[in-house]
């Protein structure tokens, strides 16, 4: 107890600074301060500099408080999200307005979302659209491509537009189909195209009802909904980040010509897989779009990627969910770029 008491009577005798102490162990800077009285702010250089030495017990509350400070005075990251609340958790379905194959014509066009157990309003969060293939409805793409578990692994949010409802003729039928045919809607060009005031309208909704990300909304598709994912990243500019486009196409719909005519500030990202041994969509199509983006200054492995795979047909590719999920997310929108 004795010695408790001898060496407290030391410290407070001959305390760092004190008018019976000429050495100053913590004044790095030639001031002779205290380091408590330097994380209050007063001598900021000693708690940097002692604090960066080691932390010992006397020293601990000092640079914790010190450390609290350097972080506060670090810039917030930039705001990317939307701020939209009332949004439910789960998976829900909806119905929105858009046009149709003429300017007059207004369709009531169908969705479903799905937004994981872990969403935070006060968190911005990633979305990306999945657009089924020629006849595919939209109630069986979440196991056909089994993005709901890369989504409650990365916490983003699942959008599963309707294709719109077609009859194309007797040896077909009603079915469900992408306008993604030059032919499919009257208008100036690809800005009037119906699917693309479709996710445009759908985007503004799903902004107000949750706090989406407006800079990592993406597009992916299978087959004919590849070839929609490659139209939305490219005519939506201040939306859609990147692309994913399995079983793809852009030539058969000429719409390769739109993509070498690009003129933007931003390399669109975008993700390719095609298998060799597909029946429906010819490899040469993805092929086709390395090539063109190549050529137009696309860097391999940088702004794009691509999947060939040897003997695989004409399938979702499910084992590279996370992979291009990675890819996508490491290519953002600009903020300056993004839509409000």
């Amino acid at each position: 107890m004795r010695a408790g008491w001898t060496w407290l009577t030391i410290g407070l005798a001959a305390a760092p600074g004190s008018a019976d102490d000429d050495t100053c162990t913590t004044a790095f800077d030639g001031a002779c301060d205290e380091l408590q009285a330097c994380a209050l702010g007063t001598d900021s250089s000693d708690c940097d500099a002692a604090c960066a030495a080691g932390w010992s017990a006397a020293d601990a509350g000092a640079c914790a408080h010190d450390a609290a400070v350097a972080a506060a005075g670090v810039p917030p990251p930039p705001d990317t999200g939307s701020h939209g609340t009332g949004g439910w958790t789960g998976v829900w379905s909806g119905t929105i307005n858009a046009r149709g194959r003429t300017v007059s014509e207004q369709l009531v066009r169908h969705f479903k979302v799905y937004v994981p157990p872990s969403y935070d309003p006060r968190t911005a969060t990633p979305l990306i659209y999945v657009l089924g293939g020629f006849t595919v409805d939209m109630y069986g793409l979440d196991a056909y491509t089994e993005l709901l578990r890369t989504a409650d692994l990365n916490g983003f949010i699942v959008v599963f537009p309707q294709q719109h409802y077609y009859d194309f003729g007797p040896d077909i039928g009603w079915v469900f189909a992408w306008n993604v045919f030059r032919s499919d809607w009257v208008g100036r060009g690809w800005t009037d195209n119906p699917d693309v005031d479709f996710i445009r309208n759908l985007t503004a909704e799903l902004k107000r009802s949750y706090n989406i990300d407006r800079t990592r909304i993406f597009a992916s598709g299978h087959s004919r909904g590849a070839a929609m994912s490659i139209i939305l990243a490219f005519v939506l500019t201040d939306t859609i980040a990147g692309f994913v486009s399995e079983s793809g196409f852009a030539e058969a719909n000429g719409f390769d010509a739109e993509m070498r005519a690009y003129t933007g500030d931003r390399l669109v990202p975008g993700a390719l897989v095609h298998g060799t041994s597909d029946p429906d969509v010819p490899l040469a199509e993805s092929d086709g779009i390395r090539d063109l983006l190549v050529e137009s200054g696309w860097v391999p492995d940088e702004d794009f990627v691509y999947f060939r795979l040897e003997n695989v047909a004409h399938e979702w590719q499910p084992q590279y969910n996370q992979q291009i999920w990675d890819f996508l997310t490491e290519h953002p929108l600009p903020l300056e770029a993004a839509t409000p």
